[in-house]
This record gives structure tokens, C-alpha cells and sequence, in this order.
């Protein structure tokens, strides 16, 4: 049950505090004191206090609320805002979510230019070691990842975007997310590199 301070805090949240709804906010992320930890009700009051310029606000939903939630907010092509926002901050997650709204959701993709910032906060967020970052990043450059390898230099720009998937492709299964460690175990069986294929294999076979 909320407490005084909470009731109050709440109050003038909804009489439209901007401090007031930040605060709110920041307590529903963590829960406790009266209230229980609710990211949905973080997130709506977080919106509120961002809409009305609290820095922190984007900052927070930026670190905190997933890529799930901002998926079903009304406006996600406004809520993509606050991310791009956290990012600039230097919250390097909020990257990764702005770039999988951008890649996923259709009024983003309709935006011009939107797409090629995703792209760089994506690799921001790589490059930082963000697991997930790095397979979305050996995917979008390595569309055309197969069995058989290229010559970088003999296949101009299309080799070199093959290669920085592989490149990613390998950052993320060393990082242990396991569609990489597949991708690489196939490939490597392909192309009879048994070393390539024990490397990435055994792990997996470990696991089950």
C-alpha cells in the first residue's frame, strides 16, 4: 500500500508535475516503498516527464524500459525519441532499442535517413560488447553470410559487408549468444573445417 509520501508524490503527478511524474516514475521502476515495481507504469509516467523536458526522464527509459514495452507504446515513432535522446546522453543500451524499433517497426522505416542512424547506434552498442548488438549487426551485414567464404578483395564492397557479418557473426557467439554459435558450426561444416567446427560446436553439445 502506498505510503503519504507516495499518495502525495502521486498527486501531483497526475495534476501534471513534471518532477512530480519523474519521480513516479523512477519509483515504479524499482518498486518498494509502498509501490510495486511496474516497468508498464514506469514507462507511462516517464513518457509524462520526458514530454515535459526532464532529462532524466528519456535517460532512464532509455536504460530500462525494453524493447517489448516500447513496442506497444500509442506513438512509437515519439517514444523512438526518447531513446535517440538517451543515446546522446551516452547511454549506450538505449542505442540498441532505437535501432531494433527502427529495423521492426514500419512508421520508422518510413522516416528517411532513420535507418542509417539505427545502423551506427547499433554498432555503437556493439562495439561496447553488447551481445545482441553484435548478432544484429553480423545480420544486417551479412545478409548474404553463407558457407562459402569471399575474398574481401576480390568481391569489393559485397565481400566486405560478408566479412563484417562473419566478423560480428563471431563477436557474438564468443559472447555466447547461441543463433551465432549455430550459424558458425554450420558454416564451418560446410566448408570441412573440422577445427572451426569442434571450436563452435562443442560448446553447444556441452550445453545440452
Amino acid at each position: 500500500m502506498a505510503n503519504r509520501e507516495d499518495l502525495a508524490i502521486i498527486r501531483s503527478a497526475r495534476a501534471g508535475q513534471a518532477k512530480a511524474q519523474l519521480a513516479l516514475g523512477k519509483r515504479y521502476l524499482t518498486g518498494g516503498s509502498g509501490l510495486p515495481q511496474s516497468l508498464a507504469t514506469a514507462m507511462h509516467w516517464l513518457e509524462r516527464a520526458a514530454r515535459a523536458d526532464q532529462a532524466e526522464a528519456w535517460s532512464l527509459i532509455g536504460a530500462h524500459i525494453p524493447y517489448e514495452l516500447a513496442t506497444q507504446a500509442a506513438d512509437v515513432v515519439s517514444f523512438s525519441t526518447w531513446y535517440e535522446r538517451a543515446f546522446e546522453q551516452g547511454v549506450v543500451e538505449a542505442g540498441l532499442v532505437f535501432a531494433k524499433l527502427v529495423l521492426t517497426q514500419t512508421p520508422l522505416q518510413q522516416i528517411d535517413g532513420l535507418h542509417d542512424k539505427a545502423i551506427r547506434m547499433l554498432a555503437a552498442a556493439a562495439e561496447s560488447g553488447a551481445a545482441e548488438a553484435q548478432w544484429l549487426l553480423a545480420q544486417h551485414d551479412g545478409k548474404a553470410l553463407t558457407a562459402t567464404t569471399l575474398s574481401v578483395s576480390g568481391y569489393g564492397a559485397a565481400a566486405a559487408a560478408l566479412h563484417s557479418g562473419q566478423v560480428w557473426a563471431e563477436r557474438a557467439a564468443d559472447a555466447g549468444i547461441a543463433q551465432a554459435q549455430y550459424l558458425l558450426a554450420d558454416a564451418a561444416w560446410d566448408n570441412t573445417d573440422r577445427v572451426a567446427y569442434l571450436h563452435r560446436a562443442l560448446p553447444l553439445a556441452r550445453a545440452l
